[in-house]
C-alpha cells in the first residue's frame, strides 16, 4: 500500500522552503496507442515558490487530423471514433477499409533491408515472432526514409494492435523527430494492416541536418565519458542532461532528444530519448518506460522515464524528476531517481505495459547512487557517521549539497526527529556540520542550512548556507 505522504523542505533558522512530491504505486497496467495519444501533454508542476518536481505527459493539441468520410476508387476511408484527438508531435490515427488491392503508388521502397532494430526495440521484441519484427522494420525504415506511403507484410498486424506497435516504434526510436500529426492505415478484408500513409513536419533536408547535429553532440558527449565504467558513464549522461537542459515545452522539438541535447529545452519524452541515445552509443541497454506520475494535487499525469541494464541488473532512472524546477540555481542535481528499484519507483511512478512493451523487474539497489557512494543510513548507530562523511565529501568537492538516503521509512523518520530535531533546529545536524568543517575547512562555518526532504525515496538533501 502506497504511503500517502507529502515531502516537506525545511530551513532551520534562516531560509524556509516547502515542497511536496507525488506518491503512488507502480502498476503493471495496459496502455494502448490510442490512450497514449490522448494523454501526451508534458507538464512541470511548480509546487512551491522554491523547489518543484518536473512531472509530465505529452502534448494535448490537435494538428490537422483528418475528419469526415470520403471514397476513392474501391477504398472506403473511415476515420476512427477518436480521431478528433490529435497531439503535438504525435500522430492521430485513421483507418482505411480497403475492398480491393493497394494501388502501386502506395508502395514503399526496399530500404527496410538495411534497417536495424534500435537496441530498445530489439529488447522488447526479443521473443516476438519474426514477422512482427519485420513489420517493425518496414515501418521504421519507411519513417526514417521519409516515405509517405509505407507497405507492411500483410496478415501480421491486426488493426487493433497497430496502436501498440506504433507506440513501440515512436518510443524506441530516439533519433526520430520528423513524424507529422496524423497518419492513416489501409487494412484488408480480415482487418490486417497492409499499409500506412504518413505525414511529416520536417522535410528530409531539415530533418537530416538536425539528425547530424544530434549524432555529433551524442558522439561528443560519449567521447567525454570515454574511459569511465558503465556506472560512471550513466551518471555522466544523467548529469549532462540535467545541467544542460531546462524543463520546457516552449520549442517544437521539446518532445525529442534534439530538443534536450541541442536546444537545451525538453519535456520528459525528450529527456528519456536523450538518455536512450547516449546509452545506446555507450553500449548500455536502456529502454523507455511509459506510465504516469502524480502531480502536486495527487492527480496522475502521463510520464516517460527509462530503465537501464547495468552490471547484471535492471534499474529505473528518471532524469526529468532529478531535474526539479527550483530557485536553487543551475547546479542543483538530484540523484533520488538514479538507478532505483521498482519498490522505490512505485511510490510515485506507475508503469503501464502494452502487448509489445513488457518491462523487466528492477529488484536490486546495488547500482543506486546512494548505495554506491556509501551515503545510506541503515540504523541509528550509523546515522552520525554517514551524515558527517557526506558533509565532508560535499565540502571537499565544493558542493553545497549534502545528500543522504535512509534504508527504510522507520530510519527516515528517526533521522528527521533526531538529526534534524523534527524541524525545530535542536537536532545534531549543526554538530555534524561543525565536525565536518573542522576536518576540511576549519575557517568556514555554517550558521544555517536548508533541508529538502523526499519521503518517497527516503532521501534528505542539506543545502549548506556558508556564514
Amino acid at each position: 500500500m502506497c504511503r500517502n505522504l507529502q515531502e516537506t523542505e525545511i530551513t532551520v533558522h534562516k531560509s524556509v522552503f516547502k515542497n511536496k512530491y507525488s506518491t503512488d504505486s507502480l502498476l503493471r497496467g495496459e496502455i494502448t496507442f490510442r490512450r497514449f495519444l490522448n494523454r501526451l501533454l508534458c507538464a512541470a508542476a511548480a509546487l512551491t515558490v522554491a523547489v518543484a518536481v518536473s512531472s509530465c505527459s505529452f502534448s494535448d493539441v490537435l494538428y490537422g487530423a483528418l475528419s469526415g468520410s470520403e471514397s476513392s476508387g474501391s477504398t472506403v476511408v473511415s476515420p476512427r471514433a477518436d480521431s478528433s484527438f490529435g497531439h503535438k508531435g504525435q500522430p492521430s490515427v485513421q483507418t482505411e477499409m480497403i475492398t480491393g488491392s493497394v494501388s502501386e503508388s502506395s508502395s514503399s521502397d526496399d530500404s527496410d533491408a538495411d534497417a536495424v532494430l534500435p537496441a530498445a526495440a530489439d529488447y522488447f521484441l526479443k521473443d516476438a515472432d519474426e514477422k512482427i519484427r519485420q513489420c517493425y522494420l518496414e515501418i521504421y525504415a519507411g519513417l526514417i526514409g521519409y516515405n509517405e506511403n509505407i507497405d507492411i507484410t500483410d496478415g501480421v498486424i491486426p488493426s487493433d494492435l497497430l496502436d501498440d506497435l506504433m507506440t513501440l516504434i515512436i518510443c524506441t526510436s530516439p533519433e526520430m523527430n520528423q513524424i507529422g500529426s496524423s497518419y492513416s492505415i489501409v487494412v484488408d478484408n480480415d482487418n490486417y494492416v497492409r499499409s500506412l500513409n504518413v505525414s511529416y513536419v520536417k522535410n528530409q533536408e531539415e530533418g537530416g541536418s538536425q539528425l547530424a547535429q544530434l549524432r555529433s553532440e551524442a558522439e561528443s558527449i560519449c567521447l567525454q565519458a570515454e574511459g569511465l565504467d558503465d556506472y560512471e558513464k550513466l551518471k555522466y549522461f544523467h548529469d549532462r542532461i540535467i545541467l544542460k537542459c531546462a524543463y520546457s515545452d516552449e520549442t517544437e522539438n521539446a518532445y525529442s532528444a534534439y530538443g534536450c541535447l541541442i536546444e537545451g529545452k525538453a519535456v520528459c519524452e525528450g529527456y528519456s530519448k536523450a538518455m536512450q541515445i547516449l546509452c545506446e552509443r555507450a553500449g548500455i541497454l536502456c529502454i523507455p518506460v511509459l506510465g504516469e506520475s502524480l502531480d502536486a494535487d495527487g492527480e496522475g499525469v502521463p510520464h516517460m522515464w527509462n530503465m537501464v541494464y547495468l552490471n547484471g541488473g535492471w534499474y529505473n532512472i528518471d532524469a526529468t524528476w532529478d531535474d526539479p524546477i527550483s530557485d536553487l540555481g543551475n547546479d542543483y542535481i538530484r540523484y533520488d531517481y538514479f538507478n532505483i528499484s521498482d519498490e522505490i519507483c512505485s511510490r510515485d511512478h506507475i508503469a503501464e505495459e502494452s502487448v509489445f512493451m513488457k518491462y523487466p523487474q528492477a529488484a536490486s539497489d546495488e547500482e543506486n547512487y546512494y548505495v554506491k557512494s556509501g551515503l545510506v543510513v541503515y540504523d541509528a548507530a550509523s546515522a552520525y557517521g554517514v551524515f558527517e562523511s557526506a558533509a565532508v565529501k560535499a565540502i571537499e568537492s565544493h558542493d553545497r549539497y549534502v545528500r543522504v538516503k535512509c534504508s527504510s521509512d522507520e530510519v527516515y523518520d528517526w533521522v528527521y526527529s533526531e538529526i534534524f530535531g523534527g524541524g525545530s533546529g535542536n537536532g545534531s545536524i549543526f554538530d555534524i556540520l561543525k565536525s565536518a568543517s573542522e576536518k576540511t575547512s576549519p575557517d568556514i562555518s555554517y550558521a544555517s542550512y536548508s533541508l529538502i526532504r523526499n519521503e518517497n525515496t527516503n532521501t534528505y538533501t542539506v543545502i549548506l548556507n556558508q556564514e
